[in-house]
């Protein structure tokens, strides 16, 4: 008996152009680097390119280039992604391509060490930039000590430490029964076949043991801030969140529509009252994401310093008002219709209805999610959109991390009602 080595596979098809983009997500990520080496899935998926059995990196470069190609790939917590884009005519030469990129690295120490230093440069260009600052000490601050708190693209130290043997060791995780192949364009049913089993030909049979990763504690009572201290910034990067429900919660479309509500349009009350109302910052906005394990409520805007206490305090006061009484009728209809209307918009080509497809499957999902879900939204109640917004945000509870200048801000912060502590750290901490 012949055993079936098609991988799982999602294709839209569309035969209207000659051309197709081929997907390969690996169920491997961030979230498995080792403690110390922060950076190893990152480094090793961007290496892919730089150096397999055949070529160098500028050889490969311009094999792709010569084919009107593209060949990207990313990492998240949970997963590595693939994407490749070609014409019709040109897939035999860049399916060749994409299996060496994906079964043959060599990982040359030289490319390493310049991606090293291009990594570096990235985070000193981050911290050049307030809102990526913030972001990125936001997730330390919400998260603590859980592994979602650790940067995917590592520090200074732990890239310094990370060596070609480590990304072979990690690459050798990329196995078969972890991948998902997805494809959309001009490509037939009989040809998906063959090119799901030649993506993952090349990888192992089999990856051991999923990777453990304990639940997530409640964000902690009270409003907790931490001030990234940077001189002379007269504008604040504000960042205002807690832990909620996981996206295969069946509270999760209720709360979205809720929060959204709130905060999820420019026309929303939040918006309103800090950006239209008042002027205190060009953007006023709230959201929810989520994955298979946790989810984040995050609020999120940038005014001046003077006004940086003003409007936490205002914040705390619309958002305690709006869990206790919820959205007006009127709200919560233009929130529903907003969320039903722009989803139209996510999947109106081909590809993007394959990165929807694809998204969903990987947060375990069930095939039909992505088709229900204008249904999923037109069928929540007013009802349980205030139950989901009550149930589940919590104003008094609160991590804040503020971007600015510590010496014009701490003193008032520590005035705030709901604030029990106030810590202040180097803009440049985090990164060493």
């Amino acid at each position: 008996m012949t055993l079936d080595t098609t991988p799982p596979t999602i294709a839209v098809t569309d035969f209207a152009r000659p051309f197709a983009t081929i997907g390969l997500a690996i169920k491997r990520g961030a979230l498995e680097d080792p403690p110390g080496q922060e950076g190893v899935a990152f480094l090793t998926a961007q290496m892919l390119q730089r150096g397999s059995t055949g070529y160098t990196r500028p050889e490969m470069a311009e094999a792709i280039d010569h084919l009107g190609s593209s060949v990207d790939l990313s990492v998240g917590r949970d997963h590595t992604t693939l994407w490749a884009d070609g014409l019709t005519r040109n897939r035999e030469p860049l399916l060749r391509l994409i299996e060496h990129v994906l079964h043959k690295p060599t990982f040359p120490v030289d490319e390493l060490e310049k991606l090293k230093r291009e990594t570096i440069a990235d985070l000193a260009a981050l911290r050049d930039d307030d809102a990526s600052l913030g972001m990125r000490f936001f997730a330390r601050h919400l998260y603590g000590d859980h592994l979602y708190g650790r940067p995917m693209k590592g520090t200074e130290t732990t890239l310094a430490a990370i060596q070609p043997e480590d990304l072979a060791r990690y690459h050798r995780t990329w196995t078969a029964d972890r991948a998902l192949v997805a494809m959309a364009g001009d490509i037939a049913e009989p040809e998906q076949r063959s090119i799901g089993q030649r993506l993952v030909a090349g990888l192992g049979p089999s990856s051991g043991a999923d990777v453990q990763v304990a639940a997530a504690e409640p964000t902690k009572p009270g409003w907790r801030v931490l001030i990234v201290d940077k001189p002379q910034r007269t504008q604040t990067q504000v960042f205002i969140g807690q832990l909620t429900i996981d996206a295969k919660s069946r509270d999760w479309t209720p709360l979205q529509v809720g929060q959204t509500s709130f905060g999820g349009t420019f026309t929303s009350r939040f918006s309103h009252e800090i950006r239209e109302k008042r002027g205190w910052s060009y953007g006023a906005w709230s959201q929810v994401s989520g994955d298979q394990r946790l989810g984040t409520f995050m609020l999120r805007f940038y005014p001046t310093t003077k006004d940086t206490v003003p409007a936490l305090a205002l914040t705390d006061e619309l958002l305690t008002d709006f869990c206790v009484t919820g959205p007006t009728a009127d709200e919560f209809a233009n929130a529903q219709s907003y969320l039903q209307n722009g989803f139209v918009f996510a999947i109106d080509t081909a590809v993007k209805r394959l990165a929807e497809l694809v998204s969903s499957r990987l947060l375990g999902h069930p095939d039909d999610h992505v088709d229900s879900t204008v249904d999923r939204l037109k069928r929540v109640t007013y009802e349980h959109a205030v139950e989901a917004v009550q149930r589940h945000l919590r104003p008094a509870d609160m991590a804040i991390t503020i971007v600015g200048t510590a010496s014009e801000l701490e003193k008032d912060l520590r005035q705030l009602e709901r604030v029990v502590s106030v810590d202040v750290v180097d803009w440049q901490a985090d990164f060493k």
